[in-house]
């Protein structure tokens, strides 16, 4: 049912009860209604008659309704309302004579089960049909009672609050942090505030007591952009730099009454999601930057709802079927998956029509299933977006893949020293290799299950040498004896350096660009060892990878033949 737009005081009637008018029963037959009072009316035996006044009042059913033609006794504003009925009643106010009137308002149930509508900027001698009717198609009919009297806004003269006059951008009253009480705005006269927040803060601004209906928009410092409205409480992050914003206080235009008085609490206190360090993928927040990685668990990655999106980059082998898992906590933060191809043009846009495979519900974890049936190696991209913030700002995500077999060929070479004695992890660091990158050797190594946060490179040699000779923690299984030699790729400035560092899913990520796919090494046509050597087809060398450990210890790689 619809709320009246502004209240009257029943007080403000004149009291002039008596004996039952004449209405009549249809917008035809008004009967004749003048001055100001408190009229009373019956219904009893009246129809129904359909009339609405058309404009743009939208009545529902007025049932048993009679007619009151009206002449305003003078320029001003009106109320009529039906305060004292007994039955549940509607009004529709229409400007105009007869039917030919155009309603201009309607009411159903301002006090109690009794409707109010009011009249602005009525002149002098214009004609007003007043509608009564009831609600109930049973019982809305009866004796009832019609009150018309001048409006007097409850909001005349009321005294402004303490921070008057803030009424513009210019004049906004400066806040911090605290509590504000009897505050004061009006329909014609807004407050403005002023707020500054330092870096990577959030200000959480309450509106703890509202007598009627104030909102608050929020612009930047000149005003010159709103960043959003709020009907009650907000809260604004700021992230490197300090902010001012400014707060502008309106009395909602379809508040009850014009005016509102408010309380408003300021909160200010550093933001922990920008507290918390991102993982080592970011910046991977769109496609041009996304994180290669393998198969493999990478956990503990890092999402906010201010960074919402973080892209990986992986290629999946004809024929091989991909699965994604990211395992998070629904209640914290919402997240949803999408799998496409790298070279879609809706990369990195969350929902579209072109996703291979997505995960996105209402509930914790995300799964994404794609097979590869084109006959190629297909290059994809998984992205992962906060969709609704929950309890958190923030939270962590774990991510899982699987089943990508590799690309270019698959897996390639012939495996020795293997196992490889346990890294740091407690696992043995995996070296694998494929062809197809058309750079170098075309042949593509790459280091898996290391230890995270640890660097190394990858070793040549022109011999294997099985179990190895123990260095450190581990074993170099490239022979050294009967005149063999092995040579290092950690080279700088060239396609001869190799160096990377182990991510979060023990994955060896690039560091020096001489990686097609971001992690691992493209090995290239010459050798790093006496002499500069080159790789030529129907060769066999051996390769390894060394990398650091805790402590400044070191750990080498299974072995891997290869025979180009």
């Amino acid at each position: 049912m619809n709320r009246s737009k502004h209240l009257f005081l029943p007080g403000l009637a004149l009291a002039l009860m008596g004996g039952a008018f004449a209405q009549g029963d249809d917008c035809s037959t008004a009967a004749t209604l003048t001055g100001l009072g408190t009229f009373s009316y019956d219904t009893t035996g009246f129809s129904t008659s359909g009339y609405n006044g058309g404009g743009s009042c939208v009545t529902g059913n007025l049932y048993f309704d009679g007619f009151f033609q009206w002449t305003a006794p003078a320029a001003g504003d009106y109320v009529f309302d039906t305060v004292g009925t007994a039955y549940d009643t509607k009004l529709a106010v229409h400007t105009g004579s007869g039917c030919a009137a155009t309603c201009a308002d309607y009411n159903d149930d301002t006090y109690g089960l009794q409707s109010e509508v009011n009249i602005y900027g009525a002149l002098a001698g214009d004609q007003i049909l007043i509608q009564v009717a009831g609600y109930s198609g049973t019982t809305g009919f009866g004796p009832g009672t019609l009150n018309i009297a001048t409006y007097i806004s409850p909001c005349a003269g009321l005294p402004d609050d303490a921070f008057e006059d803030n009424d513009t951008c210019g004049t906004a009253t400066v806040l911090t942090a605290g509590s504000y009480t009897g505050l004061h705005v009006d329909a014609a006269d807004s407050d403005y505030y002023s707020v500054t927040i330092p870096p990577m803060s959030v200000m959480t601004w309450t509106l703890v007591a509202d007598s009627n209906n104030t909102d608050f928009n929020i612009k930047d410092a000149t005003c010159s952009t709103t960043y959003g409205t709020s009907g009650g409480s907000f809260t604004y992050t700021t992230t490197a730099a300090a902010e001012t914003i400014i707060v502008q206080a309106v009395n909602y235009a379809g508040a009850t009454l014009p005016c509102s008085d408010y309380d408003i609490d300021i909160a200010i206190a550093a933001d922990p999601c920008q507290a918390v360090p991102d993982d080592i993928y970011e910046e991977n927040d769109d496609c041009a930057s996304a994180a290669p990685i393998g198969d493999g668990t990478i956990a503990g990655l890092y999402i906010t709802y201010l960074d919402q999106k973080d892209i990986f980059s992986t290629c999946v082998a004809d024929g091989a079927t991909i699965t994604v898992d990211i395992l998070f906590t629904d209640a914290l933060q919402d997240i949803d998956l999408f799998l496409r191809d790298a070279s879609s043009v809706e990369c990195g846009t969350g929902y579209g029509t072109n996703m291979l495979a997505y995960g996105y519900s209402v509930t914790d974890n995300e799964t994404a299933t794609w097979t590869n049936t084109t006959g190629a190696d297909v290059n994809i991209t998984i992205e992962v977006d906060v969709y609704l913030q929950g309890t958190a700002a923030c939270s962590n995500y774990d991510l899982v893949v699987a089943g990508s077999g590799g690309c270019g060929g698959g897996s390639v070479g012939t495996v020795f020293c293997d196992p490889m004695n346990p890294n740091s992890t407690g696992a043995s660091t995996h070296l694998s290799g494929n062809f197809g990158t058309g750079v170098g050797s075309d042949l593509h190594l790459e280091a898996t299950s290391g230890p995270p946060t640890q660097f190394g490179y990858f070793l040549i040699g022109t011999a294997p040498s099985d179990p190895g000779i123990v260095v450190s923690q581990g074993r170099l299984c490239l022979s050294v004896s009967g005149g063999n030699v092995f040579g290092r790729y950690n080279v700088p400035g060239g396609s001869l350096n190799s160096v990377g560092l182990f991510d979060a899913g023990g994955v060896l990520q690039n560091l020096v660009s001489t990686s097609t796919v971001g992690s691992g090494f493209d090995v290239p046509s010459t050798v790093p060892i006496s002499g500069s050597p080159t790789i030529t087809a129907g060769s066999t060398w051996h390769f390894q990878l060394w990398h650091r450990e805790n402590a400044g210890a070191s750990n080498f790689s299974n072995g891997l033949s290869v025979t180009f």
